[in-house]
């Protein structure tokens, strides 16, 4: 099952805390651990919800389910209700992809008949969810399940609701965002979104830290691992509809997950993998660090007054003011594209660009500009170096702290000249990736990472100016650290 929080057994963790069947007056029922031990407020509110009902579908039929009352098993209180036999969502965790496909598939059928019939769609957890005997899928009462849900413990609590279910998320986009997460967990036995904290896995689930389930599955198809990456990314312009979770099911079932490959495949199919997963890691450990000292940068008032310069110098640059690179040749204006990469120049590296072109780009050395301003004013250096400079001074070890970036050993040469210049460029491209390699205060190593890139560069005339309008990266393959 992998790590997580240290165990080989993530149902050791949710045991206390799933329903099971218990005898009331010598009846058997379904009891649900309330988690409650005692009298406490909270028996006082869930005895006034217990009456919320939850569903069985089964086929086209949807039948109300609710609780029956309260009893005390040990020194816990259960709610219970009429028992119905099945096997429940977190006794699937070690299910195989082709086991747990036609449960999925009843599962996203059932909220797509709720949704036919425009009833309230609700969150999954890992144990409100049974899979009967008979067919049917009984959900336990949600809004009495959210708040047994919270009442557990951390970890209990991260295992059954918080790794499977986004925090933003709401209706359908949240039931595709589960189904994702399950299958994703079947095909690579790890959890998508995984931290040993609730705020650190939302904060992966917003910002996307996940790699492709094709890093674990190599050989899965792509439209699986497609269909996958749209669900979880919460920024999808459309994320799957229940109906085309249905329709990838059937196909799926048919034509199973995987395809066949070639040795020469797999490993490009595994370089690839490996580039995703080290672009995804550099991005969101960007974010975060942005996120976690935004405030305290613009705190400071030399940063917010650098901030405002700077903003009020890109307003003039679009409108009023001469661009950096005027009267530059084409192959000065590349030359100058790179030079501001490693200068952390943003405003002579958007003037060198239009378009989408080094958007990128621009954005990281933004972001790098204003952050060793602030640690400059804050701290009297800025713990900054260029991979150019450190590539110079022989590549030394770097101290803590440091923030490295930008290309080293450039080569330019020209494709093709005017009217339609085009440029080839060849460099080494080098960064630090420790999530606390911009902040003091923190004793991690520095990570560092490189990279080989070749890239076309694209140049037309804007506005008297050259200006880059597209680049074409051919080819990039990671470095060895020396």
């Amino acid at each position: 099952m992998g790590y997580y929080d240290g165990m080989n057994n993530i149902k050791e963790i949710i045991a206390d805390a799933l329903p099971r069947p218990i005898l009331v007056n010598g009846k058997t029922f379904l009891g649900v651990p309330t988690g409650v031990r005692g009298s406490s407020f909270m028996l006082t509110k869930l005895s006034n919800m217990k009456h919320s009902p939850g569903m069985i579908v089964r086929g086209l039929q949807i039948i109300d389910w609710k609780f029956t009352g309260f009893t005390r098993v040990g020194e816990e209180t259960f709610l219970y209700g009429p028992e119905e036999k099945g096997i429940l969502l977190a006794d699937l965790l070690d299910a195989s992809p082709k086991d747990l496909l036609p449960l999925l598939e009843k599962l996203v059928g059932a909220f797509n008949l709720l949704k036919e019939r425009t009833l309230p769609l609700f969150r999954i957890y890992l144990h409100s969810v049974v899979f009967l005997n008979d067919g049917g899928v009984l959900f336990l009462p949600p809004d009495i399940m959210k708040e047994i849900t919270d009442i557990r413990n951390r970890r209990e609590k991260i295992y059954l609701k918080t790794i499977v279910t986004h925090p933003d998320l709401r209706g359908e986009q949240s039931i595709s965002f589960c189904t994702a997460v399950l299958l994703y967990h079947s095909l690579t036995g790890l959890f998508p979104f995984h931290a040993e904290e609730e705020e650190e896995i939302h904060n992966r689930m917003r910002n996307l830290d996940v790699t492709t389930p094709k890093a674990a599955v190599p050989s899965l198809r792509d439209d699986v691992a497609a269909m996958i990456g749209l669900a979880l990314d919460r920024k999808s312009v459309r994320p799957p509809s229940l109906d085309e979770w249905m329709e990838s099911f059937e196909k799926w079932s048919k034509e199973g997950f995987e395809r066949q490959l070639s040795d020469e495949e797999l490993k490009r199919v595994t370089e690839e993998v490996r580039m995703e997963k080290m672009r995804y890691t550099a991005s969101y450990r960007r974010k975060i660090f942005w996120q976690k000292n935004f405030r305290m940068i613009l705190g400071i008032g030399i940063v917010s007054l650098v901030a405002f310069v700077f903003l009020g110098s890109i307003v003039h640059n679009i409108f009023f003011r001469t661009r950096a690179t005027n009267g530059m040749s084409p192959k000065e204006v590349v030359e100058a594209y790179y030079r501001s990469i490693n200068n952390l120049d943003p405003l002579t590296l958007g003037d060198c660009v239009v378009g989408n072109a080094g958007k990128d780009n621009v954005e990281v050395v933004t972001n790098l500009y204003v952050i060793t301003r602030q640690r400059l004013a804050y701290e009297k250096t800025s713990f900054y170096i260029s991979a150019d400079e450190w590539d110079k001074k022989g590549r030394p070890e770097l101290r803590p702290y440091t923030i490295l970036h930008g290309v080293a050993r450039l080569e330019i040469s020209e494709l093709h000249g005017e009217p339609d210049p085009a440029f080839l460029a060849s460099y080494e491209r080098w960064h630090t990736e420790s999530e606390d390699a911009g902040s003091p205060g923190s004793s991690a190593g520095i990570e560092y990472f490189g990279m080989k890139v070749k890239e076309r560069l694209y140049l037309r005339l804007n506005r008297g100016d050259w200006v880059i309008f597209n680049i074409d990266v051919i080819e990039e393959t990671s470095l060895e650290r020396q």
